[in-house]
């Protein structure tokens, strides 16, 4: 089988690929604000402040949201076991 690109030199190579990949988004993205915020007639000191706020709540609104969801499903995988455990004579909960 081929080598990977983390076996290649010790692992530099992936990190030099890695690190170079992530100036090139870093400089598309920050280009794309600076046209966004022209555009809109904003200063840049505003839109950067603007993208590193969406940047860092729009990750972890969805984190949450991921939470919620999987919270929802355990409590109600959690009844349907109980409604199986209980006996017939007790009502089980309902979710």
């Amino acid at each position: 089988m081929g080598k990977c690109c983390a076996d290649i030199a010790g692992g530099y190579v992936a990190f030099v690929v890695s690190i170079a990949g992530i100036g090139v988004l870093t400089a598309f993205i920050g280009d794309l604000a600076s046209h966004m915020g022209c555009s809109v007639g904003l200063k840049d000191s505003v839109t950067a402040i603007a993208f590193v706020a969406l940047g860092t709540s729009i990750p972890g609104n969805l984190r949450a949201e991921e939470y919620r969801v999987a919270t929802v499903t355990l409590y109600k995988s959690i009844a349907i076991c109980d409604a199986f455990i209980l006996s017939p004579f007790s009502t089980p909960l309902r979710v």
